[in-house]
């Protein structure tokens, strides 16, 4: 009889447990619930931010170094368009190199150039005013005594 109780006192205690005053609702629902807003606000700043951030469109140009010739000449197109990466090695190319692809930034405000052919290399930038400040491929800044050599200035 004494097991009887007990067991009638802990279906009682767990049945005021989960109904703990959550109404016609289960509290689970209203957490998950509470957490869907979160994360659609979070959304919705997240692409407030991305429409705050415009592309610098126009033409960027600068010659980074190269371990083999004198200097790579760049040139960067950015167009709503699409956009173009032209390089060229000094006594080395006859021809620039072109490469067609779109520009738009990441999670960190970088300026991602993505080509279209997936075998080509994505490059990010630094936006600093009128220029371009190209960045490694972990999106850090290149450091060292050639860093400012770096640099796309609009033209």
């Amino acid at each position: 009889m004494k097991k009887l109780l007990v067991l009638a006192i802990a279906a009682v205690s767990l049945l005021a447990y989960g109904c703990n005053g959550c109404g016609s609702q289960s509290c689970g629902s209203n957490a998950a619930d509470e957490a869907a807003k979160a994360d659609s606000l979070a959304a919705a700043e997240a692409a407030a931010a991305a429409n705050a951030m415009q592309i610098p469109y126009g033409t960027y140009m600068g010659t980074f170094p190269c371990a083999d010739c004198p200097g790579i000449d760049v040139v960067l197109v950015l167009s709503p368009d699409g956009s173009t990466l032209s390089t060229l090695y000094k006594e080395r190319d006859t021809q620039p190199t072109v490469v067609a692809g779109t520009a738009g930034f990441d999670a960190h405000g970088n300026l991602v150039f993505t080509p279209s052919d997936s075998n080509e290399e994505v490059s990010l930038y630094a936006v600093e005013g009128n220029a371009l400040r190209r960045l490694s491929a972990d999106g850090s800044p290149v450091v060292g005594e050639l860093a400012q050599s770096y640099v796309l200035v609009r033209q």
